[in-house]
């Protein structure tokens, strides 16, 4: 079995990306609409408290698989054997942990109710232990083909179960599909690892264990710390007002929010070995034109975006979730800025990592999230949801800013000026159409399509968009010859 093309990798991997993306938020969705407000709330804070478990598992061992079997590819058994040993380890320690540590997980939120869903939800880290282990090694081997058929494998898995079995166990059954779909996935993938056509493994008797774990811990706590950054607003709003229907209002918004980010996430984890690369070979200018283009092609994504969230505020949450979420509406337009500014952040945190070290963006990311917590402590009680998407607003500016000034030290400038205020004028006049449309809600995804379609034609007719920023893609995947 020959490792997948970069080119072929990349179409397998955001397909799949697509793909995981599109079944969780429909779960959400689903949830959100078919159990109400309410529930909804409780589902949201449960699933954000076990996210930050997750992590762990998710960037920990398979992103160091990432890093030691492209090298070791002899070896991948011995790694895989020890990859699972103690990433099964890692699983149910943390599952213990938190099924532990949910007496005063509950304190901290003011709600003895959400007990026994925190400690069902607890099943799922040594579950999804498993499967994350392969997605890893596949990933390190360059066989992307089968990574992203399990990922999607388990993606569909998932969301089939979830939404189904909600109708019998309501939450329970949502976090039942995040049982399910990882052991499923789990039994599927072991055969792979078995072809022959695989490597020829070695007779290596054993591969360093502290090396897998050495290079995951700064990558875990960074991406812990950035999902506490875009989460805490939600915790703490349980925590402050204790009500589950007002935090399912912040959930929804939260949720519709993050979608940009996510979908932005991958350029920022493409970004770090070409980064690598071109400044390993000495190339620096080369470097730099790479990062002011993945800068400027970021801002061109991402400005349009914010003005929609304020235009359609309300249109986007009643399209999603109903009726039921609009009051939810007028803190939407915040919590896109916010994470609009946290993509720039992990993209910036992602390249001074590449060039340096992951050390001082864990740094700024722990400052940014104590500035988050103190600010929503302050606010919350008097300003309710507004209160903590200011602080997540707020904190992330910060965080960025610091960042951003650091990066510029290392590398000189990365940004320019006139050429994003020039952006956010276009892509305000392309979008501020919005406000005078009366359309039938269901024309929604057509009304942004044709709006985006006009902001781009504005970007061509005032010669915004140059070839070098369309091939920047292009550029980053193809780093290294297939």
């Amino acid at each position: 079995m020959k490792p997948t093309s970069a080119k072929k990798g990349l179409i397998y991997l955001a397909v799949a990306q697509l793909v995981m993306m599109g079944a969780g938020f429909l779960i959400h969705f689903w949830v959100g609409r078919y159990l109400g407000p309410e529930s909804y709330g409780i589902y949201g804070i449960v699933l954000a408290l076990m996210g930050v478990f997750n992590l762990f598992l998710v960037w920990g061992v398979p992103r160091a698989f990432s890093k030691y079997l492209p090298k070791n590819e002899k070896a991948h058994r011995l790694i895989l054997k020890k990859g699972l040993l103690i990433q099964l380890f890692f699983g149910i320690i943390l599952g213990a942990f938190y099924f532990l540590a949910s007496p005063l997980l509950v304190l901290l939120l003011n709600d003895k109710t959400l007990m026994p869903y925190i400690q069902f939800s607890a099943l799922v880290l040594p579950a999804y232990a498993l499967f994350s282990i392969y997605v890893g090694y596949f990933n390190g081997l360059r066989l992307f083909g089968i990574q992203s058929f399990l990922t999607i494998f388990y993606s569909l898995v998932k969301m089939v179960s979830a939404i189904g079995l909600i109708y019998v166990f309501r939450i329970y059954g949502a976090f039942a599909g995040f049982i399910i779909a990882p052991l499923v996935t789990f039994f599927i993938a072991f055969p792979f690892s078995f072809k022959k056509s695989l490597p020829q493994p070695s007779k290596e008797k054993d591969f360093p264990t502290k090396k897998l774990i050495a290079f995951a811990l700064p990558f875990i706590g960074l991406a812990v710390l950035l999902y506490i950054q875009r989460e805490i607003g939600l915790l703490l709003v349980k925590s402050f007002l204790k009500d589950n229907v007002t935090t399912g209002y912040y959930n929804a918004a939260n949720t519709v929010a993050k979608i940009p980010y996510f979908f932005l996430e991958a350029l920022a984890l493409l970004a770090l070995p070409v980064v690598v690369k071109t400044f390993a070979s000495k190339k620096i200018q080369e470097a730099k034109g790479t990062i002011k283009r993945m800068i400027s092609l970021l801002f061109i994504i991402l400005t349009p975006a914010v003005f929609l969230s304020y235009f359609t505020r309300e249109e986007a949450l009643e399209f999603l979730y109903g009726k039921a979420y609009l009051k939810g509406s007028y803190i939407f337009p915040f919590l896109v800025l916010s994470f609009s500014i946290l993509t720039l952040f992990f993209i910036l945190a992602n390249i001074f990592a590449a060039i340096k070290s992951p050390a001082t963006p864990f740094k700024v990311s722990i400052l940014m999230v104590i500035l988050n917590v103190a600010i929503a402590f302050y606010l919350i009680p008097e300003k309710h949801m507004a209160g903590a998407a200011f602080a997540t607003l707020f904190s992330a500016a910060v965080g960025t800013l610091i960042m951003a000034v650091i990066l510029f030290n290392k590398i000189g400038p990365f940004v320019n000026v006139r050429f994003a205020a020039k952006i956010i004028l276009i892509a305000f006049g392309a979008t501020i159409i919005a406000l005078f449309l009366d359309l039938p809600l269901w024309l929604l995804p057509f009304e942004y399509v044709a709006l985006l379609a006009f902001y781009g034609l504005l970007l061509w007719l005032f010669k915004e968009i140059k070839k070098e920023d369309m091939l920047v893609l292009k550029d980053i995947i193809l780093f290294r010859k297939d």
